[in-house]
């Protein structure tokens, strides 16, 4: 009983709060506007991995997010609502694609399922706002199987080991930084 404008209304004003577990959105102080960027972090096993998104294509029933260089995939998330058999449906679809070969293993071993559960959770979110705990209808298309390894000079931009080497330069630099203990 709520329109398709409405509920991405809701969508785009709630965002950091129907985030799934595991991670948090930072939106800037416009909020889901075409041409924003949106902060991300991202907890990945024992580290927290910090990304983020520029905000794209911006209408009353849809945005989308688009992944910057360094993030974990090259793609796009759209998010959208629209009107089925009577019902407002609420739908994310994802174009994505490995960034480099150390995440399309990555995706490859279990990757891509907990993407996948990340989303469906962040539905049932927006479902529970309404009362709701629809099901999540998931579907998976392979559109290349091709690995690309000439994207290996991609590396440099990963954000997980951007992550990793600025823990450990922290670590490394603690014991010699002004007012450590002797």
């Amino acid at each position: 009983e709520i329109t398709p404008a409405a509920l991405m209304d809701e969508w785009r004003d709630k965002l950091p709060l129907l985030w799934p577990s595991g991670g948090e959105i930072y939106r800037s102080w416009k909020g889901i506007e075409s041409g924003e960027v949106a902060g991300i972090d991202l907890d990945i096993g024992p580290m927290t991995m910090s990304t983020g998104v520029v905000v794209d294509d911006v209408t009353p029933t849809s945005f989308t997010l688009q992944s910057p260089s360094g993030h974990l995939f090259a793609g796009r998330i759209t998010f959208s609502s629209r009107i089925e058999s009577g019902k407002t449906v609420a739908r994310i679809e994802i174009l994505m694609r490995a960034n480099d070969p150390i995440y399309e293993l990555g995706l490859g071993f279990g990757g891509h399922r907990r993407e996948e559960m990340f989303w469906a959770e962040m539905l049932w979110n927006l479902a529970e706002r309404y009362g709701e705990r629809p099901s999540v209808f998931l579907s998976r298309t392979c559109l290349d199987r091709r690995r690309q390894w000439r994207k290996a000079t991609n590396l440099r931009h990963n954000a997980a080991i951007r992550t990793i080497a600025r823990h450990a330069r922290k670590r490394v630099a603690a014991p010699f930084q002004r007012g450590a203990a002797a």
